[in-house]
């Protein structure tokens, strides 16, 4: 529950902070051994305050803004509180709206699956159907993906790779209260934004293949596409990798979002397992391709994000057993304060240990060598 004086004179229920920022304490719930019985009644403490106060005890749950689509006349509804820019004109631009509806039915889907708890779905269904009425009015067939503010304006890094997660949780929340074609819906939007996000990996390859001799400097030795503009790609190059660190298409500068690691896979809530599958599954090469690339580049980009993605992506089972070693020992030297890069560790942790799951288990079913 959170107060801003600069917007509200009362206190309010913000679902985004509130349940979208617990992302992390979700997916490492259970993983957590009993040695650590102390966190993880921190983090419960947290959920329950959260979810389980927050969604059955108070009604007004945010601040949800009725909007009108201006030519559709296309009703639907924004709870991404806090605008992030202004015009001259005083008119208040929300962005981040997409990735704010799906980090929060993603965190929903979480709690209902961990905690079995269907009757808090199901009591909260007009407010999971609010929220996705925004990504719903705004869905575009160019991006395959809704828009980050009102006015277009495009769709990348946290925005995009909130997308495919957000309705995923939406068809699982749908599933666990059997409202089937809710479900279906968000089966089919998930597939829209799961082509949305996995074409960014052959875009460098389409622009090299285009570009002329007098391509404009930005474009020239592109490596990645990190998401859709207004009609422009936010692309990323090799220059930016020597040191620039900047986003062409994007607002020039050293961006806070590479020191944390947003940038291919990351919501800034922390990352979804599902979403590095379909990488794993559908673009490998690529996926490698850019992991590789950005390990041996500056050490700024050796974050959490680095290690989760790699995680998933290579099969080195003892490469993986000496992160999860290493990376353990210095989270047990790290204040457990509840800070936003800590929620991140929480989430790319947890995927650090369910990717150890996978490759024994693979290593398992695998017959074993002979001997020459």
């Amino acid at each position: 529950i959170r107060k801003d004086p600069l917007e509200f004179t009362h206190t309010v229920n913000d679902l985004y902070r509130n349940v979208g920022f617990a992302m992390g304490y979700l997916q490492i719930l259970p993983y957590l051994p009993p040695s650590m019985a102390k966190e993880r009644q921190v983090l419960e403490e947290n959920i329950f305050r959260n979810f389980t106060l927050g969604l059955n005890l108070f009604a007004y749950k945010t601040i949800v803004r009725k909007r009108i689509e201006p030519h559709s006349q296309t009703p639907y509804f924004t709870h991404f509180i806090y605008p992030t820019a202004y015009t001259h004109q005083g008119y208040r631009i929300f962005n981040d709206n997409n990735e704010s509806a799906a980090i929060t039915l993603y965190s929903m889907y979480l709690y209902g699956l961990l905690h079995n708890d269907r009757r808090t779905i199901q009591d909260n269904w007009h407010l999971v159907e609010w929220i996705t009425s925004y990504p719903r009015t705004f869905m575009d067939w160019a991006f395959l993906s809704s828009y980050s503010a009102e006015g277009a304006g495009g769709n990348g890094l946290d925005m995009l790779n909130s997308e495919y997660c957000g309705w995923l949780g939406y068809a699982g929340m749908a599933k666990q209260i059997g409202n089937t074609p809710a479900e279906h819906f968000g089966i089919y939007a998930a597939s829209r934004s799961f082509l949305s996000a996995t074409m960014r990996m052959h875009y460098p390859t389409y622009l090299k293949k285009y570009q002329g001799p007098n391509s404009p400097q930005k474009w020239n030795r592109p490596v990645a596409a990190l998401g859709w503009g207004c009609g422009y790609p936010h692309v990323m190059t090799a220059q930016d990798l020597q040191g620039k660190k900047i986003i062409e298409g994007a607002v020039t500068g050293v961006s806070h979002l590479f020191d944390l690691g947003v940038d291919m896979w990351e919501t800034s809530k922390g990352i979804a397992p599902e979403y590095l599958e379909l990488f794993r599954k559908w673009t490998l090469k690529q996926a490698v391709a850019y992991e590789t690339m950005l390990w041996k580049t500056q050490p700024v980009f050796k974050v959490w994000t680095r290690l989760a993605a790699r995680s998933a992506f290579t099969s080195n089972l003892s490469w993986l057993e000496d992160q999860i070693r290493l990376n353990s020992e210095h989270e047990s030297k790290t204040p457990k304060q509840m800070s936003f890069r800590m929620k991140l560790s929480h989430s790319h942790f947890a995927i650090m240990l369910e990717n150890h799951r996978r490759l024994k288990a693979q290593q398992k079913n695998q017959p074993a060598k002979t001997q020459d």
